[in-house]
């Protein structure tokens, strides 16, 4: 009976229910304002805690640019100091020394003699271009690199020439460079090297700079050779005289009058190199007497000629 009791009744176009259903209540206007009321403190809470960590962080970011804005300061000073300094310097000092290095022939007191007038001056007034143009136009210095030195020096590095065989010309001992500009042939500098002959040569020019050389078109192919042969220890020991004439260059050994024709035309490297070999298969065993000639113009073999008696 109670079970049929709770069940729905249903009449005509109603349901009857035993109990009354709860009704959702009907929001006011008071209920509006309250929850938008809530909604903009909540807004405002996240907002306020957003510019808390905001100023925090920009605090902490102040902080840390600090040390970093000292020492801008700090270089900044510096860099003014410096300049100050530096045109202090420029303007009121002037040169005390030289100091020079690279050089072995030449002595240093020689160098500083032809530029020691510029001692005393302000070194604003020098011209470092007319220092190393000064010493390049000596015979023993090919090139020299000249810069300045706080306070009140200059550094002079030098590159002497490599002379590469001794020659007459017009009767006096001379010392040829491997460009081909000529030196009197020092007695201290005699002593010192072994350098081969050189012969054939005859015209001389003024160079650029001012000095005395060969003539390139004449004397270059026996220039290249003799620079090659300044690289090659075993060659040296080999050969005494290295003779220009118009169609090629020849070299003769110590004590026999054996030919060795090298050619015009380049390569001496790889020329010295195949005299190294046939001497050490030839000459070692047979000797050059029994020899007219050695040509090693030839890229892939030795020709030599035996003297017919």
């Amino acid at each position: 009976m109670s079970e049929q009791r709770e069940q729905k009744k249903v009449s005509n176009r109603f349901v009857e229910l035993e109990q009354e259903p709860v009704s959702n209540p009907i929001p006011t206007a008071n209920d509006y304002a309250e929850k938008c009321a809530q909604e903009t403190l909540s807004s405002q809470e996240k907002q306020s805690e957003h510019d808390e960590g905001s100023a925090a962080e920009a605090s902490q970011k102040s902080m840390l640019a600090r040390p970093n804005l000292i020492v801008l300061i700090g270089v900044v000073g510096a860099l003014v100091a410096l300049g100050v300094l530096a045109s202090w310097w420029v303007q009121h000092v002037s040169l005390s020394e030289f100091v020079i290095t690279g050089n072995r022939w030449v002595k240093t007191e020689t160098i500083a003699e032809r530029i020691n007038f510029l001692l005393g001056k302000a070194m604003r007034e020098i011209h470092l271009a007319e220092i190393e143009d000064t010493l390049c136009s000596t015979v023993w210095i090919k090139k020299a690199i000249a810069t300045k030195e706080f306070p009140s020096t200059i550094r002079i590095k030098v590159v002497e020439r490599q002379f590469v065989a001794f020659t007459s010309i017009a009767g006096r001992l001379k010392v040829v460079g491997d460009d081909g500009v000529l030196a009197d042939a020092e007695p201290e500098f005699l002593g010192k090297v072994r350098l081969p002959w050189l012969s054939g040569v005859e015209t001389v020019r003024r160079n650029r700079q001012g000095l005395w050389a060969l003539d390139s078109a004449e004397a270059m192919p026996a220039l290249q050779l003799l620079a090659a042969l300044q690289r090659r220890e075993k060659s040296q020991a080999m050969l005494s005289e290295v003779q220009v004439s118009a169609k090629q260059v020849v070299a003769f050994p110590t004590g026999a009058d054996t030919r060795f024709i090298f050619g015009n035309d380049g390569d001496y490297e790889r020329k010295l190199n195949n005299l190294e070999i046939f001497w050490k298969q030839v000459v070692v065993k047979k000797g050059l007497q029994q020899l007219e000639y050695v040509d090693l113009r030839y890229d892939k073999c030795v020709f030599a000629k035996s003297i017919q008696h």
